[in-house]
């Protein structure tokens, strides 16, 4: 379940289509982006803007009591509250995103009794590239340290390095097709009226494509 159909949540989609996920279940309070959601891949796209109670009847259409894998792109704090209610015990909730304020939501105790898992989605929280200098023995002990810095494969360990060339390479084989997300294109003396949209929460914006050609 992806709750939030922005530019993140629209991405999660994607990509959890790609990789053979379902039922993918979506949720937002627009329309458009709900058809996005299902171009995208999305079995069911669940407007909640009139009750959160939609969910709760699309886990009865595909005969779910909860969900195992909650991602919560909406920035609300109720939505993430919501989101622990929904998940499922040993379940995991992927938190893409941060709700202003300083009120904390409630979710500890629903964590907490169900055994889940909540995973923060930061750019940062993980190391961007691994490297290494290897041991050699260089006719005497102890092993001193190679002078070249070699950068480190594992397909134990995902650095953010690995991310981007992963999703990168799902783009080239066809997996994901960004084009409908791009619903803007801006020329470059146009940005302070992009970033005007982007404080305005205008909804039709999903996408923007700043082009950069004109001198």
């Amino acid at each position: 379940m992806i709750l939030g159909q922005g530019l993140v949540g629209l991405l999660t989609t994607a990509l959890a289509k790609a990789i053979g996920a379902g039922p993918i279940i979506c949720s937002d309070f627009d329309d458009n982006r709900l058809a996005l959601a299902r171009s995208l891949g999305a079995d069911c796209a669940v407007n909640t803007a009139s009750s959160h109670q939609a969910l709760t009847q699309a886990l009865s259409d595909y005969d779910l009591a909860t969900i195992p894998v909650v991602f919560e792109a909406t920035g609300a704090r109720r939505t993430l509250e919501q989101a622990v209610e929904l998940l499922a015990e040993q379940g995991r909730l992927m938190m893409l995103s941060q709700g202003d304020g300083e009120t904390l939501p409630n979710i500890a105790q629903g964590l907490m009794m169900k055994g889940a898992t909540l995973i923060g989605g930061y750019v940062n929280s993980k190391p961007y590239a691994l490297f290494r200098s290897d041991l050699k023995i260089k006719q005497r002990w102890p092993p001193q340290y190679d002078g070249d810095v070699n950068k480190t494969e594992s397909h134990q360990y995902n650095t953010s390095l690995d991310d981007i060339t992963t999703f990168l390479k799902l783009i080239s084989l066809n997996r994901i097709d960004l084009a409908p997300l791009i619903t803007h294109r801006f020329q470059w003396q146009d940005l302070p009226k992009a970033y005007q949209q982007v404080t305005a929460r205008d909804a039709s914006l999903v996408g923007g494509v700043i082009d950069w050609s004109n001198p």
